[in-house]
């Protein structure tokens, strides 16, 4: 399992790298009360984000995608 979410983390951080968003703008983004909390997620000090977290995270990424694309 933590492979899995491995995985996951580093397909967001290689997402967001893509998008041109920092770990704040990202939190911004997702709703984040923390502006570091990707930053910590990255860097592997969050062993496991919860579900709406996660959920969160890439439904930023998913709108900051489609802001690129008009």
């Amino acid at each position: 399992m933590a492979s899995k979410m491995t995985n996951c983390i580093q397909d967001i951080k290689t997402r967001r790298e893509e998008l041109g968003l920092s770990q704040a703008e990202l939190c911004r983004r997702a709703g984040l009360t923390s502006s570091n909390y990707v930053c910590r997620l990255e860097g592997g000090k969050i062993a496991g984000p919860s579900h709406g977290t996660v959920v969160a995270i890439l439904d930023a990424l998913a709108e900051a995608e489609k802001e690129t694309v008009k």
